[in-house]
């Protein structure tokens, strides 16, 4: 079915109460099969939606409404090569497979992708390695294969929680990023990445 086709049916002028929604709203439902015609399976497609990267739902009482252009400019997203990838970041990349709930404050999805991490002691030298050549690590979170938020890696700590990423707000390097697709493929919640190509050494804790 082509994308067109999986957008008819559009709810113009919806009413909720009192206010009235004059763009174009299609529902969750409606709304996941767009992102299933774009690659995406449906729970990765919910998950993205949940993200807000289609922007906040309007409750209904019988269902949840999206911006049908938002939805349509969320599918047509385009991808990022590797080759761009490492063109913007030399020093290597580290890509969070987190839900990060991109409607939040800067600072809030970076405290979301601070702790938590099941490194093993191998992986956490790996990245504070990179921290000492490069004095940080981008970082890339990504939902469904959409680029959700960016940070930069500054220390790997140890916490009880298992380790923690002191993280400070992306540099120019991100811009690269915003607005695309980066498939990493399945696998760990996260990954590293430099000019060798995606490493994925035994590097989870146990």
């Amino acid at each position: 079915m082509p994308l067109s086709t999986a957008l008819d049916g559009w709810l113009p002028d919806v009413s909720v109460g009192r206010a009235s929604l004059p763009q174009m709203m299609i529902s969750a439902r409606r709304a996941t099969r767009v992102l299933e015609l774009a690659g995406l399976g449906g729970r990765q497609a919910r998950r993205v939606l949940a993200c807000g990267l289609a922007g906040p739902p309007v409750a209904t009482r019988a269902a949840l409404l999206y911006d049908a252009d938002r939805v349509a400019e969320l599918a047509g997203r385009p991808e990022i090569s590797d080759a761009t990838a490492d063109a913007a970041t030399p020093g290597g990349l580290f890509v969070a497979r987190r839900d990060v709930d991109v409607l939040a404050p800067e600072d809030q999805q970076r405290g979301s992708l601070q702790g938590g991490w099941g490194f093993s002691p191998v992986a956490a030298v790996l990245v504070r390695i990179r921290v000492e050549q490069h004095g940080h690590v981008p970082l890339v979170a990504t939902v469904g294969g959409f680029v959700a938020a960016g940070a930069e890696i500054l220390e790997v700590l140890v916490s009880p929680e298992g380790y923690h990423l002191v993280l400070q707000e992306a540099g120019p390097w991100f811009a690269t990023f915003r607005g695309r697709r980066f498939a990493t493929g399945p696998g760990r919640p996260w990954v590293l990445r430099d000019r060798l190509g995606w490493q994925h050494p035994s590097t989870d804790a146990a």
